[in-house]
């Protein structure tokens, strides 16, 4: 059975932050989550990856990811938890379009909903650090 896209924010747990603001010490600056706008590149050149200082771990509800440099962490709902199953069973790096056609066979929404709420997530998790684009030479 197929689950239905539910649009959920990122769960962010830290001694820091009390909100979805986070501070992000290594660039100095702050993040909010709800109202990035930022473009995430879709081109089949540019890879996505996961970051190597992060740790996951899966349970019913989701994926929970572990900054080791920070000391702070994030649970993802499970459309969040696809996204970062797919990408992280990727090692070398993986194109968007192939991620959102994993995503297709998992959840039942149109392609083009699903490659909105995946940008946006996207987004999140690389402006929060869990993620990075590689340009395919």
């Amino acid at each position: 059975m197929r689950d239905r896209v539910e649009s959920e924010d990122v769960k962010v747990h830290s001694p820091r932050t009390a909100n979805i603001d986070v501070q992000d010490e290594r660039r100095g600056s702050v993040f909010n989550a709800r109202s990035e706008n930022s473009f995430v590149q879709t081109s089949k050149s540019d890879l996505w990856k996961t970051c190597s200082n992060i740790r996951s771990s899966m349970d019913s509800t989701g994926v929970l990811l572990l900054d080791m440099e920070d000391h702070f962490y994030y649970s993802l709902d499970q459309f969040g938890a696809q996204i970062w199953i797919t990408i992280e069973t990727s090692p070398s790096g993986i194109a968007f379009d192939d991620i959102l056609d994993a995503l297709e066979t998992h959840f039942d929404a149109p392609r083009n909903q699903l490659a909105e709420d995946f940008r946006v997530r996207l987004q999140r998790l690389r402006a929060l650090g869990f993620i990075e684009m590689l340009r395919k030479t």
